[in-house]
């Protein structure tokens, strides 16, 4: 996330070496897309105690928490918007609230709106024009703050846009109600989910370069393609597959080492996510960016700067939370939301 980020603001998303370059566009949209599928997982973990209770005020009260920490979300992510543009804060402040709705349906109930959600992308991108509001150039949102650009951005052509982008979410809280703890369960949802991955990523190579021979204008391809913007669903198949294939592993690496000194740090880095990726464009961007260290296509700034972040953070996540219980925007969070 950092690194795709990074890269956006100090680079552009052009620039030599070729490897780098390759490596950046690899991952974006991928690491939003793990953390949207994270993002219900933690739903679900969260929720667990409530669902199983046949309590209506249980019930209730863990409905209100997530919304109410769906609304903080949307506050500070709409705060946060006018200093980073691509913001998605405020995109999972809607969805939690989709989640909320759903906290209680039966998995199956998650996995098939999510499917339907997905789907719903393509008549919506043959249906509407998804060009309106943007200029591609300087990836700025025209009318982002008047009332029909700011939700034809949020439901549908913003970075991260509610459809078809809450599906990742509720996968994520189908699958946090697994038993994760199991291994054969992480074996198999390793390999179900890279041969999805797998799959995508053929079909998308065939079908791309037929589309552009029947239509060289690439509105075909676009349709058939795996790019994050727009989320058509072959990238949200082969998205939410490599999501699962890096949490499955994650999971499977902090379950089978000694807890070393670097896994703690990384462990505290996930339990500071809020906090790290306002950091990342607080202290990060924006001082690089003031400074004028970086130029139009030199991705040496986006790759140092990115080390250098990530080395920062894991001394001070696990520094902080020896002392600490929380992060301070997660600590935030707990006070203001529940």
């Amino acid at each position: 996330m950092v690194l795709v980020n990074f890269s956006l603001a100090i680079a552009g998303m052009g620039g030599e070496p070729e490897w780098k370059l390759a490596l950046v566009h690899a991952m974006s949209g991928r690491a939003a897309a793990t953390f949207v599928v994270l993002a219900g997982i933690g739903v679900a973990l969260g929720s667990r105690r409530a669902r199983s209770s046949a309590d209506p005020d249980v019930r209730f009260a863990a409905r209100g928490k997530l919304l109410r920490r769906a609304a903080f979300l949307w506050v500070v992510g709409l705060a946060f918007a006018p200093i980073w543009p691509p913001d998605i804060l405020h995109y999972y402040g809607v969805y939690l609230g989709v989640a909320a709705a759903l906290l209680f349906r039966p998995s199956g109930e998650l996995f098939a709106w999510a499917a339907v959600t997905t789907l719903a992308s393509l008549p919506l991108i043959l249906l509407l024009d998804y060009e309106t509001g943007w200029n591609f150039e300087t990836l700025e949102y025209l009318d982002f703050w008047t009332p029909g650009g700011f939700l034809r951005n949020l439901l549908f052509n913003g970075f991260h846009p509610v459809v078809p982008w809450v599906a990742f979410l509720l996968l994520g809280m189908g699958l946090g109600r697994l038993d994760w703890s199991s291994p054969d369960l992480r074996r198999r949802l390793l390999i179900g989910a890279a041969a999805v991955a797998v799959v995508a990523e053929g079909l998308s190579a065939v079908l791309v370069p037929l589309a552009d021979r029947w239509d060289p204008s690439g509105d075909l391809a676009a349709l058939v393609g795996r790019e994050p913007m727009p989320a058509l669903p072959l990238y949200m198949l082969q998205g939410s597959s490599e999501a699962l294939c890096a949490i499955v592993l994650s999971v499977s690496i902090a379950r089978s080492f000694p807890p070393s000194r670097l896994v703690r740090a990384v462990i505290a880095v996930g339990r500071m996510a809020l906090t790290a990726y306002i950091a990342h464009v607080v202290v990060g961007i924006l001082p690089i960016v003031a400074s004028g260290w970086a130029s139009p296509g030199d991705l040496v700034a986006p790759f140092t700067a990115t080390v250098a972040f990530a080395a920062v953070f894991l001394v001070f996540a696990p520094a902080w939370l020896s002392r600490r219980e929380r992060g301070p925007v997660e600590a935030w969070m707990r006070r203001l939301a529940g």
